[in-house]
């Protein structure tokens, strides 16, 4: 069975990997209240602790580990990951180092020097804490993101059996706690998969065979995230107060990944009703003009489209760019706060997704000028909102770059990228503007070469290596702390 959109898949899967690593900071300070993606210590309060403590005052104060940057900066995390493995117990800053260490690629053979770092500290934190304490989570977690993609021994359904029981027995078989677990467990499992069909799909076996490899992982993951859309359904309808909030927010989060997962097993019909229900929710938490909406109507015309229904996915499109218009009408007007509490950021980010959305639909129909239309506007939106902040709209011109690409418009591509370009060149000052920019030359050198032009792409490449012989000189680190 050929699964749909491969390229979304990874994409998906890589973003939802990113969102799994909440976990590594379990020693860290737990999220506020008001953070849609809780982590696991801010779920059992109060509830007792194998190893001492309880699930919600493990590590309250904060962290101060050491930041790296230039050319070098995964050698110095390294080395900072063997100090901080010396300590005994290991100081929790360990998992962020190993992570920051180790570039997340699973094309890539696993990193054995990391990998021996990993399973040692793990049995000297299992001596410390005890091997069911929840403070020896995080270390299981770093060893099992350490073997993802990678793993035919059967290594990482030990090590989600171990985290699960841990995470029962600090949060009970009904606690929230055991919920985002349950999900981190699902998430593992899609990730190793795809990492093992890529694998596959490069060593040129049988399309057949690494499709199965998918589809394999995303059968092993469902029942987990069922569960967890279980627990939260109860804990929802048992709460009250603040507290049925954030089990709504979670009962929605796990609505949207349970959803994700039934379009990847090609289960449109059960993901349509996933995704109204996840649109219901969305309306209850957030009121009926609010970015996360519009990502719900957004979510569920992509159900559609995958379908070929285009005109249904067309309508329902509509029905999130008119949600969209009501955050704010105007797209000159997006730097100014936009009703219903919602940023001014959220707002453009919604507009430009759903006329992102809208463009793939026409390009896909073969209506190139609508197409056109659609995503110039997704542009302006973006280069209008450009001031406000730059770290939350890179995305977004990313995803119009995606939207041209995929269509073979590289030209308009290429236009959008010298857009961004230039916007990151006349505020290098911004943090994250410097950090971007070089991502986005090696993007845009590559988009060169799609092209075929070689020359225009080795200049970009010149361009590139002279920015970062300038910025290989570290930075000075602040200075370690160690968490009381």
């Amino acid at each position: 069975m050929k699964l749909p959109r491969p390229f979304v898949s990874q994409v998906i899967l890589v973003v939802l990997f990113m969102l799994g690593q909440n976990v590594l900071s379990q020693t860290a300070p737990s999220s506020s209240a008001n953070s849609a993606m809780p982590t696991p210590t801010t779920a059992a309060q109060g509830s007792s602790v194998p190893g001492g403590g309880s699930a919600s005052n493990i590590r309250q104060q904060p962290l101060r580990c050491q930041t790296f940057t230039g050319a070098d900066r995964a050698a110095r995390y390294l080395a900072a990951a063997e100090e901080a493995a010396k300590a005994d117990p290991p100081w929790p800053c360990l998992t962020n180092y190993l992570t920051l260490a180790v570039p997340f690629d699973m094309s890539k053979p696993a990193n054995e020097e990391a990998l021996a770092l990993a399973r040692s500290t793990l049995a000297k934190a299992e001596v410390a804490w005890g091997p069911d304490s929840i403070r020896v989570d995080g270390f299981l977690s770093l060893v099992e993101n350490l073997i993802l993609g990678r793993d035919d021994s059967g290594e990482l359904d030990h090590l989600i059996t171990r985290r699960l029981d841990i995470s029962k027995k600090a949060y009970g078989p009904e606690g929230a706690g055991l919920a985002r677990a349950l999900r981190d467990a699902a998430n593992s499992y899609e990730v190793d998969a795809g990492g093992r069909a890529n694998r596959c799909r490069s060593s040129r076996s049988a399309p057949e065979q690494c499709d199965s490899i998918m589809e394999q992982g995303y059968e092993k993951a469902e029942p987990f995230v069922l569960r967890a859309v279980g627990i939260a359904e109860k804990n929802a309808s048992d709460e009250a107060g603040p507290r049925a909030v954030q089990a709504k927010r979670d009962l929605q989060f796990f609505l949207t990944f349970l959803a994700r997962t039934q379009i990847q097993e090609t289960k449109f019909a059960e993901a349509e009703a996933t995704y109204q229900r996840v649109a219901t929710l969305d309306e209850d938490l957030w009121g009926p003009a609010n970015s996360e909406v519009v990502g719900a109507w957004v979510a569920l015309g992509d159900v559609y489209e995958q379908q070929k229904d285009y005109a249904q996915a067309e309508a329902t499109f509509q029905v999130a760019l008119g949600v969209a218009r009501q955050l704010s009408p105007n797209a000159d007007q997006l730097i100014s706060p936009p009703p219903n509490g919602a940023s001014p950021v959220s707002a453009v980010r919604a507009l430009s997704g759903v006329l992102d959305a809208l463009a793939r639909l026409s390009f896909e129909q073969g209506k190139s000028d609508q197409g056109r239309a659609y995503v110039q506007q997704a542009v302006d939106a973006l280069a209008n909102a450009s001031d406000t902040k730059l770290s939350d709209l890179w995305s977004g011109f990313h995803e119009v770059i995606s939207v041209y690409s995929v269509a073979d418009l590289y030209a308009d591509a290429q236009a959008v990228y010298l857009r961004l370009l230039s916007i990151e060149e006349a505020d290098l000052s911004n943090s994250t503007a410097a950090r971007d920019y070089p991502n986005d030359l090696r993007g845009y050198a590559l988009l060169l070469r799609q092209m075929n032009k070689p020359d225009e792409a080795a200049k970009i490449d010149a361009q590139l290596k002279a920015l970062q012989e300038k910025s290989a000189t570290p930075a000075a680190a602040p200075v370690q702390q160690q968490a009381n």
